[in-house]
């Protein structure tokens, strides 16, 4: 066991890592494995959902590019919306400076339209407009308002006695040409009043000495004295309650007299004001020359006739009026409509032409630059109609689609010039075609830098060519027997190398594996090809000795009759009978793996594990590279070693059965193993190195730690594994 002193010391140790004497120690180790047992199967539940999860998100993925791969080849979106940007500020300006003058032309309406408004208030009163004495008229309404002002602030200053005068305003009321008969009621009341009280006084004053007079008859005096003082006394009320009538007579009499005296000073005061505006109008009516006579009523209601007549003439020329400006305002909404219609067109026509310019420039500008104007600039397509051009575009764009289907690069460049917006990019397709043959023109045959030129004189020479390569053929045609025999000596050349290598793969064993070998057969198709070309040749001779078909057409001509079941495709003639000259389209291979009891097995992916199937290929790949040694070493002589490196990487996706074969047979095969995973695969066998990246003072390191395994040293085996964390 190997232990951890320090960072960059180890030591040995005899001692195992976990005992392993004892059934303790045994009962702890497998409750230790059950328990690990239980938390891999876990983690290999957990990593089994997170492999579907991961599955179906790449089939998601590969949907999503197999579907939107396109929008690669699209055009630029951002110069798109650039362009719409800058196109959207231009229409918000435009938009803003069409509402400011909007709103100036609604302003300049709304003017007109209190304008008209006041001239329809104005209609009626024309009139007084033209009437020479509204000024005088105003002057007397304003010396009117002057003295109402004069009035309202003389009942602001005397308001207070205003309201003291205001419960006699009846007494105030009453006609003043009764105030000396009231005086005389009042100077009676008066004097009444005082002979009541000189008699009460007399009365008293009899009343207290009434015990000095001495009658005979007391009795009837005292009686008689009782009966007066009732009499006095009842007298003496009704003049008290007379004196309370009269003073309250008297009372409303004063009352009625100031409101007598305030009505005399208003109607002196109406009078007087009334008596100044007759003047007045009699002063106007003398100024204007009005006579005030009999015919003035009739002149004054011809006039007025007169007036009503210019009145409902003014409305029906109002209605008019009112009636042009509602038309001319829908009109002037429909030009106004029309107007923006026609901005708008006139917008997009202007955007078209800017950039139809814009095109045109960089049209020329790459034409000059690649000197291709001469090729482009044909006369004679001025004068066909659009119809003809599209044509011709549409044929010319087929043929171009079935020419460069080959060539990745022309057909991202045709595709992207399909777009009918950007002309110049059929002129960066041209360019591209052009510079493609300019550089694939031969100098050695042809002298001339014009690809079409070019192409016109490879054309003739082809066609001589072809005409010295069929005299030949004709002159070195070999039968279709001796073809025949060719293939069948190569195939059965080829069986016996192959056989070669059977031998040595008899040996080689790895795991379940204990031998590999290859099968070769010719398939039936061919085969019967074979036949018919040695035996059956001069029942096809017309297809051998036809001028029009050369030997490998005339060979594909007869696969298609011998086996007219068998689909081509869209290859042609010759690509088929190139194809069956080559010996290696006659043969089927298989592999077979011999695994003990189960005998010989067909190598698939389903019979085989992954460490054995890699290990098959593998040996199949040494025996190769081994006879490659062998003929190397056979030609030149010498006795050389080979180094022979097997590389693998993602070690981390092999369990540790298909490690350990790929070991057992790089072992076997002398070969040295180079692995390279993100995790120790084992370190029992080889040199670890363990490689760890370490960022110190904003500097990245790369610390490497070496760890050799402490089984026995095999040179020729070196896994070496790379940790990086």
């Amino acid at each position: 066991m190997v232990v951890k002193i320090a960072d960059r010391q180890w030591r040995y140790s005899r001692f195992p890592s976990l005992p392993l004497f004892g059934r303790a120690a045994r009962e702890n180790r497998i409750e230790t494995l059950h328990a690990e047992r239980e938390s891999l199967s876990e983690r290999f539940a957990t990593l089994s959902f997170d492999v579907q999860k991961t599955q179906r998100l790449h089939q998601a993925f590969s949907r999503f590019i197999g579907s939107h791969l396109a929008v690669a080849f699209e055009d630029d979106p951002e110069e798109e919306i650039r362009k719409l940007n800058s196109r959207r500020g231009e229409l918000e300006r435009a938009l803003s400076a069409h509402e400011s003058d909007n709103q100036q032309n609604r302003v300049q309406y709304e003017q007109a339209k209190e304008g008209v408004s006041a001239l329809n208030r104005l209609l009626p009163r024309l009139n007084l407009l033209a009437d020479d004495t509204l000024a005088d008229r105003v002057d007397e309404i304003q010396e009117r308002l002057d003295e109402a002002q004069e009035a309202a602030r003389f009942i602001q200053q005397h308001g207070n006695q205003l309201a003291k005068l205001e419960p006699i305003v009846s007494v105030l009321q009453s006609d003043p040409e009764q105030f000396e008969q009231l005086k005389e009621d009042y100077a009676y009341a008066q004097q009444t009043q005082r002979d009541a009280r000189q008699q009460a006084f007399a009365l008293a004053e009899v009343v207290q000495r009434r015990a000095h007079f001495s009658y005979s008859d007391s009795a009837e005096m005292l009686s008689g004295n009782s009966d007066l003082n009732e009499k006095l006394r009842q007298r003496l009320e009704q003049a008290e309650s007379e004196r309370s009538r009269a003073r309250d007579a008297m009372r409303a009499h004063a009352a009625q007299l100031s409101q007598y005296n305030q009505v005399l000073a208003s109607l002196k005061s109406s009078y007087d004001t009334k008596k100044e505006l007759l003047n007045d109008l009699y002063k106007e009516l003398q100024d204007i020359g009005v006579r005030a006579d009999a015919g003035a009523e009739e002149r004054a209601r011809a006039r007025r006739d007169e007036l009503h007549m210019q009145l409902s003439n003014n409305r029906s020329r109002r209605n008019q009026l009112e009636k042009a400006l509602t038309f001319c305002e829908a009109e002037m909404d429909n030009l106004t409509r029309k107007l923006r219609k026609l901005e708008r067109d006139y917008c997009e026509m202007r955007e078209q032409v800017v950039t139809a310019k814009a095109g045109w420039c960089a049209v020329m500008r790459l034409v000059k630059d690649n000197g291709v104007e001469r090729r482009l600039h044909r006369r004679e397509l001025a004068y066909l109609s659009a119809d003809e051009l599209r044509s011709m575009s549409d044929k010319a764009l087929g043929a171009l689609r079935l020419a460069v289907a080959d060539n990745e690069h022309l057909r991202d460049v045709l595709r992207i010039s399909e777009d009918p917006k950007r002309p110049e990019r059929k002129i960066q397709f041209f360019v591209a075609v052009y510079q493609h043959l300019r550089e694939r023109i031969r100098q050695d045959i042809i002298r001339t830098d014009d690809p079409v030129e070019a192409i016109e004189q490879m054309e003739i020479e082809l066609s001589r060519l072809t005409e010295e390569l069929t005299n030949r053929e004709q002159k070195l045609a070999i039968s279709s027997r001796s073809v025949a025999n060719i293939i069948r000596k190569t195939i059965q050349r080829e069986q016996n190398r192959i056989r070669m290598l059977n031998q040595g793969l008899q040996s080689v064993s790895f795991g379940q594996v204990n031998s590999v070998r290859l099968n070769v057969n010719v398939r039936e198709t061919h085969s019967m090809l074979l036949d018919v070309l040695s035996e059956q040749h001069e029942q096809h001779q017309d297809l051998f000795n036809s001028n029009r078909l050369t030997f490998s057409e005339a060979l594909a001509k007869l696969y298609q009759r011998l086996n007219p079941q068998i689909d081509m495709g869209q290859r042609t003639p010759q690509t088929i009978g190139e194809e069956l000259l080559d010996y290696r389209n006659y043969l089927e291979m298989e592999v077979e793996v011999n695994r003990g009891s189960d005998g010989w097995l067909r190598a698939e992916s389903g019979a085989l594990s992954t460490g054995e199937a890699i290990g098959t290929g593998m040996s199949i790949l040494v025996m190769v590279v081994q006879s490659w040694e062998d003929e190397s070493r056979r030609l030149r002589g010498k006795d050389i070693s080979p180094c022979r490196l097997l590389f693998l990487d993602e070690a981390a996706r092999l369990d540790a059965r298909s490690i350990a074969t790929l070991f057992e047979l790089c072992e076997r095969l002398e070969m040295q193993l180079i692995i390279a995973a993100p995790e120790n695969i084992s370190p029992e066998k080889g040199t670890t190195y363990k490689l760890v990246r370490k960022v110190f003072n904003n500097h990245e390191h790369v610390h490497v730690v070496g760890l050799r395994g402490f089984a026995a040293p095999l040179p020729e085996a070196l896994p070496g594994t790379a940790d990086a964390s």
